[in-house]
Parts: C-alpha cells; structure tokens; sequence
C-alpha cells in the first residue's frame, strides 16, 4: 500500500510538473557528466526526499566548493600524493564524525576496522576505474534508467549540475584519474532550468557538458 501511495503521489507530482514546466524530473535519473565540471556543493537544504522535484528558491547559490572538502582532499592526498589513508586523515575525520552521529555511525561505518575496510574497498574501486573507468549501477524504472548509490547531482538554475550528497569518493576518483564522463544520479531540478531537460535528454546535448541517457 505504501509503495502504491508513493507511485501515485509520484505521477501527480510529474503530471503537476509537466503542466507548470513543460518538463518532467526523476528520482535519480541517470546522467552522464564531465567530473571536471562539478566544482561546487548544492545547499545543505537539499534532502532525498525531494529528490526528482523541480523547485524555485535559493538552494543551488552557495553551496562550498567540492576540492575544498575533507573527502575530495583526502582522496587526492593519497591517491595523487602517495599518502596513507592515516596519514592523509581519514581515520581521524571518520573518528570524529562518528562520534556526532546520534546513530554512531558514518558512511555505514561503526568502527575503526569498519573504515579500514571501506577504504580498502575504495582502493580497489580506484584501480578498477582506472582500467575500466567507473560503472554504471543504474537499473531501468518504468521506462527510465536510475542511477542508485554512486555520484548524485543536483541542477542549478543555469542548467550547471552541483555535486549533491552521496558519492563523493567515487567523484574524488574520478577527477583524480582524469575520466571524461561518469554516471550520476540527478537529484533536485531548480525552476528556472527546468526547460532544459527535453534538451538534455536529446542526442545534441552529448557534445555538451552533460546529458541524460
């Protein structure tokens, strides 16, 4: 009942942005970008829930610069400069995080062994996608194909896609390899863009900074 609640709150919501916007928006939808384009954050106020809405606002200005994050400069410390995980920090950082978490957890990790292994992981997803560039997790939904858990997007009102929430190491690698495009999964749409997605979902926009497909 649930999930059949949440389909229909999801085609009204489509069917209300197709008539306001000429334009429809989904959850995590999957697009493929240039990784050297996503220079800056969304605003904190972006959640999951809206996720594969159009909305106005302010939420796209201002959001940090995502090589100034404790991640993406982690990640280039160790995997461009040679430094240990320890050394590069990451152990105290998920230390710290960890602790502020009311659920004592962080990036699905509880423990100091936990960190180890997901870094480990990540290493390994490193050299993987140095050879074979980063995969695509996205399934087909009704039609349209979903990217879940890798990088997620978010489009500004300039139609520039800022770096959202969840998979910012998988970002962190592929700017660091230098990969010309990587899946993601688009998140919110501003208002003002909106119009825009016809084009992004049209064979032209491949020569361009980013499509869906």
């Amino acid at each position: 009942m649930k999930h059949a609640r949440t389909r229909i709150r999801r085609a009204i919501r489509a069917a209300a942005c197709k008539a306001v916007y000429g334009a429809t928006a989904f959850p995590s939808e999957r697009v493929w970008v240039r990784p050297e384009t996503l220079t800056h954050f969304c605003g904190p106020s972006v959640r999951i829930r809206k996720y594969g809405r159009i909305r106005g606002g302010s939420w796209d200005i201002g959001g940090p610069r995502f090589d100034e994050s404790w991640r993406a400069q982690c990640c280039r410390l160790h995997w461009l400069d040679g430094q240990s995980w320890a050394e590069a920090g990451v152990y105290d950082h998920m230390a710290a995080g960890i602790a502020k978490t009311k659920d004592g957890a962080m990036d699905g990790c509880r423990t100091h062994d936990d960190d180890v292994k997901r870094y480990q992981q990540l290493d390994a997803l490193f050299e993987a996608a140095s050879a074979h560039g980063l995969p695509s997790r996205a399934t087909s939904v009704a039609g349209r194909m979903i990217e879940h858990d890798g990088i997620t997007v978010h489009m500004a009102r300039d139609g520039r896609l800022l770096v959202g929430w969840g998979g910012n190491h998988r970002l962190a690698i592929a700017q660091c390899l230098g990969l010309e495009l990587v899946p993601a999964g688009l998140g919110l749409v501003h208002a003002r863009a909106a119009r825009q997605l016809r084009f992004r979902r049209s064979e032209a926009a491949r020569t361009s900074g980013w499509y869906i497909a």
